[in-house]
């Protein structure tokens, strides 16, 4: 054998060659199972595996490896056991030759998680209002790297549209009883609903005006016998009452009350109470 076919024959063949292939996998996703394909080729025709794995990087991988006749390879991985977070993806191409694969990889964000939306003001539910409604409200998205929210509202029966950052009611609301919804979704279709019930009085037409059956009274700083008194004055019902440490046995007041002083409902609402010792 001469020197130049002995060099020839030790000189290993080219490392394969692997890419993802169409339809690439997706950047975010919410889904259970992940199909990922790829092709992948080597000069002596001699490709014998291509393995895909999804892993973070503290983790050992979730592997799955199929192969065929055509240079085309494709797995279906299962991601439900997954948390939500960033992954790896990775198509590795072997052919039968120790320590000699080529590989590619592409980043996976799951994101099965809702976003929070929140009711920063406006009536409580069940709570009777004057015409002049306005809620607010914010949102956002605990996904790493997640698209902008879409968020949208309604009034009563009316079709969800656009949501501003706070949401004028219409200035014909009737008196009484509305339902006011926001939702809030991110591009995967995880999404938050949020309804709210409430009752205008003072405003004209539409059904009979609603029977005011509770006014919330000022509690804070009374006592719990003059604090149930005035609950009761009002239409109200004293609801749970929890009571802080005192220590120094200071005499004992309301130090907060559940439902804001001024509103009124349609029924005898529950108004919870915290004593705790007067300041």
């Amino acid at each position: 054998m001469s020197l130049a076919a002995a060099v020839a024959g030790a000189i290993p063949p080219p490392l394969p060659t692997v890419e993802f292939a169409a339809p690439l996998p997706p950047s975010n996703t919410r889904a259970d199972n992940l199909t990922i394909s790829a092709t992948a080729s080597e000069a002596g025709g001699h490709i014998t595996k291509v393995v895909f794995s999804v892993q973070t990087f503290l983790a050992g991988p979730s592997v799955a490896d199929v192969g065929d006749d055509k240079g085309t390879y494709s797995a279906t991985i299962d991601i439900s056991g997954l948390l939500d977070g960033t992954y790896l993806i990775t198509a590795e191409a072997f052919d039968g030759i120790v320590d000699h694969t080529s590989s590619v990889t592409r980043n996976l964000i799951i994101d099965r998680t809702a976003p929070t939306l929140t009711l920063t003001q406006g009536p409580v539910e069940g709570e009777v209002v004057d015409p002049d409604v306005d809620f607010g409200w914010s949102a956002s998205d605990p996904a790493p790297a997640s698209p902008p929210l879409t968020v949208t509202c309604a009034w009563d029966a009316a079709a969800q549209g656009p949501c501003p950052p706070s949401a004028l009611g219409p200035s014909d609301l009737v008196n009484g009883a509305h339902r006011f919804t926001i939702i809030a979704s991110d591009a995967l279709g995880n999404r938050t609903t949020l309804v709210r019930h409430f009752m205008v009085t003072g405003g004209s037409g539409g059904s009979s005006v609603p029977t005011v059956r509770c006014r919330v009274p000022k509690l804070k700083g009374l006592s719990l016998a003059k604090a149930k008194a005035r609950i009761m004055a009002g239409g109200c019902t004293v609801g749970t009452v929890r009571r802080l440490a005192n220590p120094r046995r200071r005499p004992v007041v309301v130090r907060t009350q559940s439902r804001r002083a001024g509103q009124r409902y349609v029924t005898r609402a529950r108004i919870n109470l915290v004593l705790g010792p007067k300041a």
